[in-house]
C-alpha cells in the first residue's frame, strides 16, 4: 500500500508543472489580447516569437473559405497604426503541452468598436525559451457569428 501511495505521489511534480504551464499559457494569451485592445506594440513584441507567422481563415457570406497569411512583425507594425478599439473575447479554451511545446485553441467573439463583428475559432502555438512562453504562430477562423463551420 506504501508503494503505491509513493509512486501515485510520484507524478504529482508533473501535474503540478502542466498545471503551473497552463496558467503562464493563459497568462500569456490574455496579455496578448490586453495589448490588442490598448493597441500596446511593445507587449506583442515581448509576448510574440519574432519569426512567428499568422493565417487567417475567412469566409464571407459565401461557403468560400479564403486564406490571408502575414508576419508577426508585420501584424505588429499593423496593430501600432490601428484607430479602433478591438476587443477579442474566448471561451472553453483547450491547451495542450508537450515539453516546450504548447497549444491554445478556443472559439472566440471580436468586437470593434463595440460592435460584434467576427466569431472563429483560435488556435495558438506556442514555444517555451528560456523559461518563458511565447507566441510562435497565429492561426484563426474569422466568418459572420451567425454562421456554422462548414467543411
Amino acid at each position: 500500500m506504501v508503494a503505491l501511495m509513493l509512486s501515485a505521489c510520484s507524478i504529482c511534480p508533473k501535474a503540478t508543472a502542466a498545471i503551473d504551464d497552463e496558467a503562464k499559457i493563459l497568462a500569456v494569451i490574455d496579455q496578448m489580447f490586453e495589448g490588442l485592445r490598448n493597441r500596446d506594440a511593445d507587449a506583442w513584441r515581448r509576448l510574440m516569437h519574432e519569426d512567428g507567422q499568422w493565417f487567417i481563415q475567412r469566409r464571407a457570406d459565401g461557403d468560400d473559405w479564403h486564406t490571408e497569411s502575414t508576419s508577426t512583425i508585420e501584424r505588429i507594425m499593423a496593430l501600432s497604426a490601428e484607430s479602433a478599439t478591438v476587443d477579442e473575447a474566448y471561451e472553453s479554451p483547450i491547451i495542450m503541452i508537450h515539453g516546450t511545446i504548447a497549444t491554445f485553441w478556443a472559439p472566440f467573439k471580436a468586437r470593434v468598436d463595440g460592435a460584434l463583428v467576427q466569431c472563429g475559432v483560435n488556435s495558438f502555438q506556442l514555444v517555451k525559451q528560456d523559461g518563458n512562453w511565447k507566441i510562435a504562430n497565429i492561426m484563426y477562423t474569422a466568418e459572420r457569428c451567425d454562421s456554422q463551420p462548414r467543411e
